[in-house]
């Protein structure tokens, strides 16, 4: 075996232990929000920062990818929140609409404030849920399509742990 085919499969070793490790940290913090531990904070958030930053780290993710990203607008608004878990929540989504967006596609996001509330909207031109699927998408572990989700590199509780956030 050859020096290069041996780092070739450290590599692949590597990637998979900290894909794992993903997957055990995010299930961890699921089993404390099922058991009732305190395991977000509650403290105001600027949510106009949050969202402008997180624009420009998805920017850097989504060229990967040849998508534009796109600010079209953003208000002030503050919510009382863990500014790590929304922003958590934010690349969940922002990551999805990455992974399921066609080359040269793009992501809309944007926050307004309605009625007192704010509402942070990502919006993509990618495949898009089929209406049988929807009912489902916030259930740990559940794919859409079990083999493309596969291959991005998804375990199926993203958007399980974005619904947690939002809801606690």
């Amino acid at each position: 075996m050859s020096l290069s085919e041996l780092k070739s499969i450290a590599a692949n070793c590597l990637d998979e232990t900290i894909r794992m490790s993903a997957i055990i940290d995010n299930l961890l913090l699921l089993a404390r929000a099922d058991a009732g531990q305190d395991v977000i904070k509650r403290e105001p958030v600027d949510l106009q920062k949050l969202v402008r930053e997180t624009y420009d780290e998805s920017v850097i993710l989504a060229s990967q990818k040849s998508i534009t990203v796109t600010l079209q607008e953003t208000q002030e608004a503050t919510v009382l929140g863990d500014e790590q878990r929304i922003r958590q929540m934010l690349l969940n989504l922002i990551d999805n609409a990455i992974k399921y967006n066609r080359i040269n596609g793009t992501i809309d996001i944007n926050l307004l404030r309605e009625n007192g509330v704010g509402r942070i909207r990502i919006a993509d031109t990618g495949i898009g849920i089929p209406e049988s699927q929807i009912a489902r998408i916030f259930d740990r572990f559940y794919r859409v399509d079990r083999a493309r989700s596969r291959a991005l590199g998804g375990s199926g509780l993203g958007l399980s742990i974005a619904q947690w956030i939002v809801q606690a």
